[in-house]
């Protein structure tokens, strides 16, 4: 079964549809919420990489960070030889604009920057 990578955490999926603009992820009796929760980080996101079932990176997919939609089907047949069924949950990611990256970037390194000078400031008063 192949997995995606992201922030140096694992999950095994069902499917993977890359439609230039959009990452649909679907997982098998995936967690709604806890999927929900992993995929709304938009740091963690900023690359995620396909692997096949050994672990080795098929393809990688950079800033699809905004989470458009989280849907389930319930009782899909994955098997029809043996009529196993199973939930399916689809985690819908849409690229984020170049411009929405760098003003991420940025805020990140403008906050950086605001604590170690709040550190430097106090650590002068001592």
């Amino acid at each position: 079964m192949e997995k995606i990578s992201y922030n140096q955490k694992e999950l095994e999926i069902y499917s993977f549809v890359n439609t230039g603009n959009e990452l649909k992820i679907s997982f098998k009796n995936g967690d709604i919420v806890l999927l929900e929760e992993e995929f709304s980080a938009a740091e963690a996101l900023e690359k995620i990489f396909l692997l096949d079932e050994a672990g080795n990176a098929l393809s990688a997919f950079k800033n699809f960070a905004i989470l458009i939609e989280i849907s389930k089907k319930k009782n899909v047949i994955i098997d029809e030889i043996t009529d196993e069924m199973a939930d399916i949950v689809t985690v819908t990611l849409q690229k984020e604009p170049d411009w929405m990256v760098s003003q991420r970037q940025q805020d990140a390194r403008i906050t950086a920057v605001e604590e170690t000078a709040d550190t430097l400031v106090m650590e002068a008063l001592v």
